[in-house]
């Protein structure tokens, strides 16, 4: 990496597209396949045009190779997790997509290879993943780096230099079976602000920062993917600070394929992973509930046969809120889509959204729009939700984007700034005065909150 990366990435990235747009024009008419590698955190980048990096790179080579250098596949930092952006990017700008994963020793950065692990055992990891991304239209494959390190690697697995797994274990689970102690208590505002803090290795690595930004945005709620790869340690200082400052702290995980039934385990390690933390940890270093952001309408089994996915999706989501509930008081909670009142639960006379909002404890509601007011605000593509919560009595969050859309700049406060969008939503108290379930918002997400325009 460029030494000047730190100080002018914009400048950069401004000249490498210069530099590719004049290889693509001289190659082009040659009959070659152009590709090109790119790291899994491009994301986070933007052209001059304000056009995502990522979006362009894709957009302009014949295919890509995401460089996702990790040896777990399920974790929650893991292939799969730092994937899923751009093969839904890829499957919308019809272009295929390559997984790229490392077998070359990396020492002090273990979890980023399979060297060590021995052919089979990343043989095995790399048919799971196979299977899973096949599910994308735009899944073109697996690119190991490279030739020569996968050559040496032993077929059997072989410990690291070093000694130990390559990835940390978590803590022993002391108690499992036993119920689950409650969290204690958070003195805050029962107004809901909050958050989602989406990369699981930011608490880990930038705890300060995050509770440093809740403090100065007023926050006194958020929802933080975990690692389960991570010990418990790795958590229960973070949460005892935030319970300390006000903040109530729930677990938060999920992925479009979680909706499946065959996915179903990986919804419920979650869960006991949180339980058998929060066994093991002190009253105010205890999770208070855990959040699923469960979106199956991005895969391609959703446009073959939405209601069997909402079958399953829904079964899912009860045997979710069952296994949580039968031994803990953890609250049970999910994001939820505004237009899935449209859909019927496969069987029932109830909406989808009804159905949700009866099932979880409380619900944030997606309410992806650019301003409180008018025929197609906040309020008013919210309107059968909040009616349903009412009537159920249950709590319901409303939820905006500061992200930057490729649906629309009606979808994001990211044109109008961090401002606006909070003179937007101190509207929303008034207009929902008669509402009996509306508790608070939450804005998407903490990385882009921070980064947004003032």
């Amino acid at each position: 990496m460029l030494a000047e990366w730190g100080t002018a990435q914009d400048q950069i990235i401004a000249a490498w597209e210069q530099n590719l747009t004049l290889f693509l024009s001289q190659a082009s008419g040659m009959g070659l396949e152009l590709g090109i590698d790119i790291p899994f955190w491009f994301d986070h980048y933007t052209l001059p045009n304000r056009v995502g990096f990522n979006e362009w790179l894709i957009g302009a080579f014949d295919h890509v190779t995401v460089m996702a250098y990790r040896n777990q596949v399920e974790s929650e930092h893991g292939i799969l997790d730092l994937t899923r952006d751009e093969l839904e990017l890829a499957g919308r700008l019809g272009k295929q997509l390559l997984i790229g994963v490392n077998t070359k020793e990396m020492p002090g950065q273990a979890h980023t290879t399979f060297y060590g692990h021995g052919k089979e055992r990343m043989n095995q990891k790399l048919e799971h993943l196979s299977s899973v991304l096949d599910s994308y239209e735009s899944f073109g494959g697996i690119a190991i780096h490279d030739i020569r390190n996968w050559q040496s690697m032993s077929d059997g697995e072989v410990i690291p230099p070093g000694g130990g797994n390559p990835t940390p274990d978590p803590d022993p689970d002391p108690g499992e079976g036993e119920r689950v102690p409650d969290a204690d208590p958070v003195t805050r505002d029962p107004v809901v602000r909050g958050t989602y803090i989406w990369e699981a290795h930011e608490v880990v690595q930038n705890s300060r920062e995050i509770l440093d930004f809740a403090k100065e945005k007023n926050l006194n709620w958020l929802y933080v993917r975990l690692d389960l790869e991570q010990p418990y340690s790795s958590y229960s200082s973070f949460v005892k600070e935030a319970a300390e400052a006000g903040i109530e702290v729930h677990a938060m995980g999920g992925h479009p394929i979680w909706a499946l039934e065959e996915n179903r385990p990986r919804m419920l390690r979650l869960v006991n992973y949180v339980k058998n933390y929060n066994r093991a940890v002190e009253g105010n270093e205890r999770f208070h509930g855990i959040h699923l952001d469960i979106e199956p309408y991005v895969l391609p089994a959703w446009k073959e046969d939405s209601q069997q996915v909402i079958s399953e999706w829904t079964a899912n989501l009860d045997a979710f809120v069952t296994e949580l509930k039968k031994d803990s008081n953890l609250e049970a909670s999910m994001d939820m889509a505004v237009w899935l009142d449209k859909y019927k639960v496969t069987g029932q006379d109830i909406s989808l959204s009804k159905w949700m909002i009866n099932r979880m404890d409380h619900v944030s509601l997606m309410a992806f729009r650019d301003s409180a007011e008018g025929s197609n605000g906040i309020i008013a593509v919210s309107r059968e939700e909040i009616a349903f919560a009412d009537e159920l009595g249950k709590p319901l969050l409303i939820s905006v984007e500061i992200k930057e859309s490729h649906e629309g700049d009606h979808i994001t406060f990211y044109e109008e700034g961090a401002a606006y969008m909070e003179a937007e939503l101190a509207k929303l108290p008034e207009l929902l005065k008669d509402s009996t379930s509306y508790t608070g918002s939450i804005v998407h997400a903490y990385t882009y909150w921070k980064n947004a325009k003032p």
